[in-house]
């Protein structure tokens, strides 16, 4: 089976959440702040600019969002030459500050690793991840994770992260050692606008708040892997092993239960208002499809294709007569019209509605498409 951390976390802790995220492609449309933050400073930092017009793609519509994620970004920026005399400095054998050579420097790093099962010895799931900054050196890697946080982070909190790296980069790269893993990050600062400042004064003022006090809001700290507990580490890659042999029999067997004591977690979780029939709720989510774009061209689930739930596609979960994804009516209108050999659209609907339930909006959007398809 294949997995990321997120993905086999979300599994465990809620099934039903991880069946509308990954299998029927339902998402929020407004995601969290925090989230959004924290994907605008990795961008800026992975692009090495504090300038964040092109990540918004509105310039018109400057929020404090990007005003606070763009001081963060240039936290680092001003300090990247400190930053990585920390992370390439080591100790020699005699305890000596040396500097490693770096060799290459790569950002959003993929990184595909297997996992040994326990239910099945000769089966193996296969474990992905991206490293956020990966360094080559002369002594071996180092791999970089981008942090951002409302606190002073708690460095042990991230120890399960740490041995999940120090695992995977071993599997791929079982001929270089890896030196060190580290964490940089990037606080958020508590400033407010002032009564009667404006706007710009304010992101200016926050903005200089992080260009003269950097190490206030910047911590950066490195796990060398001598120094950790080498059996923790290897408890952990085995509870690993057994997590994903359990996520690999939820989804084989399809038991997607809702834990309901898992959607208050950190404020509503992200389904919620569904899974309590919040009325109205099929506004509040997209969903993952192929559609007609704006020039009545085809755009698959594969090239970004989405768009608004419906009342049925909110249902779906609990009624699978409900046809809402084009690969769906696909799959059962081909059988049908060479059951039929008729292309009447009436006559193909009526056949289909006897069986399944569907938007009729979208009947109309699936059928341009298929139609096209077959055209071509």
């Amino acid at each position: 089976m294949k997995l990321s951390h997120s993905k086999l976390q979300l599994l465990l802790k809620d099934p039903m959440s991880y069946h509308l995220k990954y299998d029927l492609g339902i998402s929020q449309i407004e995601t969290k702040p925090a989230l959004r933050l924290g994907s605008a400073v990795h961008w800026g930092l992975e692009h090495g600019t504090d300038c964040l017009d092109e990540y918004y793609g509105n310039t018109d519509n400057y929020t404090d969002e990007q005003g606070l994620a763009e001081a963060m970004v240039s936290a680092y920026i001003n300090n990247k030459d400190e930053i990585f005399d920390l992370i390439l400095t080591s100790l020699d054998e005699k305890g000596s500050a040396v500097k490693l050579k770096m060799l290459d420097e790569q950002h959003e790093v993929f990184i595909n690793s297997k996992l040994p099962s326990f239910k099945d010895p000769e089966h193996l799931h296969e474990f992905i991840g991206i490293a956020d900054l990966l360094i080559e050196t002369d002594k071996g890697l180092i791999l970089i994770d981008y942090k951002t946080s409302s606190t002073e982070p708690s460095w042990d909190g991230y120890l399960e992260q740490i041995y999940r790296y120090i695992f995977m980069l071993k599997h791929v790269y079982p001929d270089k050692p890896v030196c060190k893993i580290g964490i940089v990050n990037l606080r958020k600062t508590r400033m407010r606008q002032k009564t009667n400042e404006t706007t710009r004064n304010y992101y200016q003022r926050m903005k200089d708040e992080y260009l003269n006090n950097p190490w206030d809001y910047l911590y950066v700290h490195m796990y060398k892997p001598e120094d950790l507990n080498k059996e923790l580490l290897d408890a952990y890659v085995e509870n690993l092993s057994r997590m994903a042999d359990a996520a690999e029999t939820i989804v084989k067997n399809k038991l997607f239960y809702i834990n309901f004591g898992a959607q208050n977690d950190y404020g509503k979780a992200e389904y919620y208002d569904i899974f309590y029939h919040t009325p109205g709720a099929f506004c509040l989510y997209n969903i993952t499809d192929t559609i007609l774009d704006d020039k009545n061209c085809i755009k698959t689930e594969k090239d970004g294709g989405r768009r608004p739930c419906t009342e049925l596609d909110i249902k779906s979960i609990d009624d699978m007569s409900v046809l809402n994804k084009y690969t769906r009516f696909r799959d059962v209108t081909l059988p049908l019209i060479a059951k039929l050999e008729s292309f009447d659209k009436n006559e193909i609907h009526n056949e289909l509605a006897k069986e399944f339930k569907f938007d009729e909006q979208n009947f109309d959007m699936y059928w341009s498409i298929l139609m096209k398809e077959i055209d071509e």
